[in-house]
């Protein structure tokens, strides 16, 4: 407690900070791996404190592609801990692998080595080749390859020259 400018007192307090926010819960139970949707949840005002992770949505427009990583019961907060994203393309799919390359455009069909999200680089084994080539998972079941293009000839020279 400041006087004047001066210090004329200390107090020492114990504080039960509280932060609420709200957080979609489970309206039933859930199986691992199970798909989410509106009908499947609740948004209620939680204390953040209390959760087990990061909330995962906030309102509906969060539910889209969301499922459940372990089994959730009703009433159960939904966080990173219990949820995730739902991979686009799943270990031993069959994908599509688009194949770009300078002025070529291929496809051919794969199988995922793993799991993979928007963005996510995986291997794909070439069915008709038997190779395993590493793309980009670009949408549902569609992963694309870029082979690097080799330098022309004026863009090595002017690398030289610098």
């Amino acid at each position: 407690i400041r006087v004047d400018d001066r210090i004329a007192s200390t107090l020492t307090l114990a504080l039960n900070l509280q932060m609420h926010s709200t957080v979609a819960v489970a309206r039933r139970s859930a199986a691992r791996h199970e798909a989410l949707g509106d009908a499947d949840v609740e948004f209620v005002d939680v204390d953040l404190a209390n959760l087990n992770g990061s909330p995962m949505a906030r309102n509906a427009d969060d539910l889209i592609g969301l499922r459940t990583t372990r089994d959730v019961q009703v009433g159960d907060p939904l966080t990173d801990a219990n949820c995730e994203l739902m991979p686009l393309v799943e270990k031993g799919d069959q994908v599509t692998v688009f194949v770009k390359a300078r002025h070529i455009r291929l496809s051919t069909a794969g199988e995922a080595q793993r799991d993979g999200r928007a963005g996510d680089v995986i291997e794909v084994r070439n069915l008709r080749s038997d190779r395993i080539i590493r793309g980009t998972v670009i949408g549902k079941g569609i992963v694309r390859v870029v082979v690097p293009q080799p330098e022309t000839a004026v863009a090595h020279e002017t690398a030289l020259a610098q």
